[in-house]
């Protein structure tokens, strides 16, 4: 929203009326040297803008370590793991479309898969039971 006020303010400081922008065939007014002049800042006053908001981000939404939630640090001992799944493969101890869940949650879903102390989930939901 606020990259589209942007650029309408732009254009409308350009001298772009609406009638001329929804034609491409149309010529713009003015000089043609003084027009790029006042776009190019545009661009580059819109990218200083865009990048802020960027950094803010990122630092408002620190970059997680690349171990996944699911693993305890360091590599050490998993304990037991329910997990609520939309498959489940009791032959080979596996789910699809799984989530982590509490002991306290078993009873909320219907398919659950529990893994003992080893088991491993990938972000797209597929766990599975290394025991």
């Amino acid at each position: 929203m606020f990259t589209k006020l942007v650029l309408f303010a732009v254009l409308a400081a350009c001298g772009v009326q609406s009638k001329q922008a929804t034609s491409p065939d149309v010529q713009l007014g003015g000089d043609p040297a003084k027009n790029a002049k006042h776009a190019a800042a545009a661009r580059d006053w819109l990218e200083r803008q865009m990048q802020m908001q960027r950094e803010l981000h990122v630092a408002s939404n620190p970059i997680a370590p690349d171990e996944p939630d699911d693993l305890p640090p360091g590599g050490g001992a998993q304990e037991g793991q329910h997990f609520c799944c939309d498959t489940i493969n009791h032959e080979k101890q596996t789910g699809d479309g799984c989530v982590t869940i509490g002991e306290s949650h078993v009873e909320l879903c219907p398919n659950v898969l529990y893994c003992g102390g080893n088991w491993s989930k990938t972000e797209d939901g597929h766990a599975q039971c290394n025991d």
